[in-house]
């Protein structure tokens, strides 16, 4: 992760700056197309190397949402991400800007690499498990 920010010569610590212009219609647009009723949680178990069964605990009353492939620009999912009861994310871009952002304080991190080569969290809001 850090190797990165070395290579552009930018400083590690901008990581957890990130600024982004929202596009609040298009965040809006994915969430109607969930056509979800709230509570839910949502739920990122795919990667570039093959899908994960993630133990989460459900509930009869609350929904589980998986993010799909009905955008490719998995900056439209913020809006759905904020809502979520609770959010459940492989190491991956999902998580990174989950955590980048502070996005939400219910979220569980699942590590699909060795620590070495997973990225580096600093937000206390996500746990390992």
């Amino acid at each position: 992760d850090e190797y990165k920010y070395a290579l552009c010569d930018v400083p590690f610590l901008e990581k957890w700056r990130l600024r982004l212009s929202r596009n609040l219609e298009r965040e809006s647009r994915l969430f109607l197309s969930l056509d979800v009723r709230e509570p839910f949680v949502l739920v990122h178990n795919k990667g570039s190397d093959g899908t994960y069964d993630l133990p989460i605990k459900s509930s009869t009353q609350v929904k589980t949402l998986y993010v799909d492939e009905r955008t490719n620009n998995p900056f439209d999912w913020l809006g759905t991400i904020e809502r979520a009861a609770e959010v459940h994310l492989i190491d991956s871009v999902f998580a990174n800007i989950v955590e980048q952002l502070a996005l939400h304080m219910s979220t569980f991190l699942y590590r699909r690499s060795q620590i070495r080569f997973t990225h580096v969290f600093k937000n206390l809001a996500i746990r390992v498990r």
